[in-house]
């Protein structure tokens, strides 16, 4: 009974009100015992876990003092170093004439660093333009040179008729070549004859017992007396104003008739300047050269009777081979790039107003009584003269002509 007595008495009492003994501590004294202790730890590790950013931030510190500016400035230095071995391997290709490739270009300058194109380029066209007077250009893809044929009357109403919207040819071949950069006002003053250039350069051409390999004196800082290919370069300026008055496009057999009668067949020997590295050359394997050069194209249009747009246009006609083809030739990129359609349609119409103007005024005459009833034309009839054959020659060359590209 006084078990069970006591088990109702301790039943009747809760758990939470019975009175601690006097050895332990109470249960409020535990509770806030250990909230010490976890506050005391928590300040511990906050101060720790400060300590040790503030020892990875000044480990941060130290590394970027002992590297960053060594890394930037080498960057910079490899850059300036590539820019440089391009602007060098550009002169060295212009001198060759040959088109410098972009591949050509990662392989040699940049190795894996391909992604430093635009940049390397950037600075290699800053020293060109500043120093030497040049440029690189980009030549024009065979694509596009297609699409800028393919823009002539003709086809332009073709496609119109049947209402089809042609596709934009990709533009860029990925090849470069030096371009000047000087101002042609420039230029032109460069060409005037100057006393004392004439004057320095006369004793040296009297010294000379040879006149006939001895260049000829302008006195003047730029003169064509001492190009490497003037010949050369006369027969191609020929050519490339023979193809544009001939819609942009002149076959093979019609090119070599036009030859014949300047009396320059293909057997011909054209010859160079003394100082040139070839003396001379046939006409045939320096059209060879100007298609490597990329100032003309030989194209293959295709088989006989093959339907074309063009077909019964001056020079276009069935002119076909042994085998069945037929050749036109075209400007090359280079030409689209150096020389451009306006400015020789211009060269060609201020030659044949001369002439024109020269016959109207009874230039020809052998006695001093015709020298002195010529009629000298005034400016206002030379710019209407001039102005007449730009048109003549626009017109034949199909309406339209385009700058240097």
């Amino acid at each position: 009974m006084a078990r069970s007595v006591a088990r109702a008495n301790g039943r009747s009492q809760p758990r939470g009100t019975q009175r601690p003994s006097q050895s332990q501590p109470s249960q409020s004294q535990r509770r806030r015992r250990r909230d010490d202790d976890d506050v005391d730890e928590g300040e511990e590790q906050e101060a720790v876990g400060e300590d040790d950013g503030d020892e990875e931030a000044g480990g941060e510190d130290d590394g970027g003092d002992d590297g960053g500016g060594d890394d930037g400035d080498d960057v910079q230095s490899d850059l300036a170093r590539k820019a440089n071995a391009l602007v060098r391997l550009a002169l060295f290709n212009e001198s060759r004439r040959v088109p410098l490739r972009r591949d050509e270009i990662n392989k040699r300058i940049l190795g894996e660093g391909t992604r430093a194109f635009n940049t390397v380029f950037g600075m290699a066209q800053k020293s060109l333009q500043t120093v030497f007077g040049m440029e690189l250009v980009e030549l024009m893809s065979r694509a596009e040179r297609e699409r800028e044929q393919n823009m002539n009357e003709e086809v332009q109403d073709d496609a119109n008729a049947t209402g089809l919207k042609k596709k934009a040819a990709s533009s860029g071949s990925k090849s470069y070549i030096l371009r000047s950069t000087l101002a042609d006002v420039l230029i032109d003053v460069s060409a005037l004859m100057d006393e004392e250039i004439y004057g320095e350069e006369c004793p040296a051409e009297a010294d000379d017992g040879d006149d006939d390999e001895a260049p000829a004196v302008y006195g003047s800082i730029i003169s064509w007396s001492t190009a490497d290919q003037l010949g050369g370069l006369g027969l191609l300026y020929v050519i490339l104003s023979l193809i544009l008055v001939n819609g942009h496009t002149l076959s093979d057999p019609v090119l070599k008739k036009h030859l014949k009668t300047l009396r320059l067949p293909l057997s011909a020997t054209i010859e160079f300047a003394p100082h040139a590295t070839h003396k001379s050359s046939s006409i045939e394997a320096y059209l060879i050269t100007l298609i490597k050069q990329g100032f003309l194209d030989k194209v293959k249009v295709g088989p006989a009777g093959a339907p074309r747009a063009t077909q019964g246009k001056r020079g276009r006609g069935n002119d076909n081979d042994d085998e069945g083809a037929s050749y036109e030739w075209r400007w090359g990129a280079r030409a689209y790039a150096e020389v451009g359609e306006k400015a020789l349609a211009r060269f060609v119409a201020e030659f044949m107003a001369e002439r024109v103007l020269l016959g109207a005024a009874g230039g020809g005459g052998d006695d001093d009584d015709d020298e002195t009833q010529r009629r000298i034309p005034d400016e206002e009839e030379r710019e209407r003269v001039l102005e007449n054959m730009l048109k003549d020659i626009t017109r034949a060359a199909g309406g339209r002509l385009s700058d240097v590209r």
